[in-house]
């Protein structure tokens, strides 16, 4: 009896190891699909989801699209009373000092309607924005299209016969001062 109870004590304490160390959750949840146009360096599976601020769930799972390796797709768990409607937008963001990339689901509040799978779609997919570094990236392309143009501007305007034609309008100033100069 004694053996009995120790083995069926043991297993429990086994079983609730394994329970609370696998994360089983209690609360509701429902899954959405996020179609990232960027590479999602940092982010991993178990990754936190935040809506406004607030962790509403995790990146369940993180795949290439076969059709389109141009996008990344995600499947995410979000706690169900979470307000995703068809105005919620995903963007890829990152924790200041220590790097941990998330998700951060954010809403205009415009539309409250709630999201839906379309037809054929297991699962409602969330529109994206560019995160903060892939903007920031394409205003330093901009930036260095802009000067390269000012600077091909720049290398036309002082071409080799313009250069001879500043130094002819120079001479003729510095004789033109040194005349009046002297005529006082």
């Amino acid at each position: 009896v004694v053996g009995t109870f120790v083995i069926i004590l043991l297993a429990c304490i086994v079983l609730t190891i394994i329970w609370l160390s696998s994360g089983f959750s209690v609360a509701d949840s429902s899954v959405y699909a996020v179609n990232m146009q960027e590479a999602v360096t940092g982010l991993s599976i178990d990754a936190t989801v935040e809506y406004n601020g607030v962790n509403v769930g995790t990146v369940k799972s993180i795949t290439i699209n076969q059709k389109n390796p141009h996008l990344v797709e995600l499947l995410l768990n979000i706690k169900d009373g979470t307000p995703i409607t068809r105005d919620t937008v995903a963007r890829l963001n990152t924790r200041g000092l220590t790097g941990i990339t998330y998700i951060a689901l954010k809403d205009k509040g415009t539309n409250l309607i709630p999201l839906r799978a379309a037809k054929g779609q297991p699962y409602p997919v969330i529109k994206t924005e560019p995160s903060f570094f892939l903007q920031l990236d394409a205003a330093l392309r901009k930036l260095n299209e802009s000067l390269r143009r000012v600077s091909d501007s720049i290398q036309t305007l002082l071409n080799e016969e313009n250069q001879h034609s500043i130094n002819k309008i120079l001479l003729n100033i510095s004789q033109l001062t040194t005349t009046l100069a002297n005529n006082n």
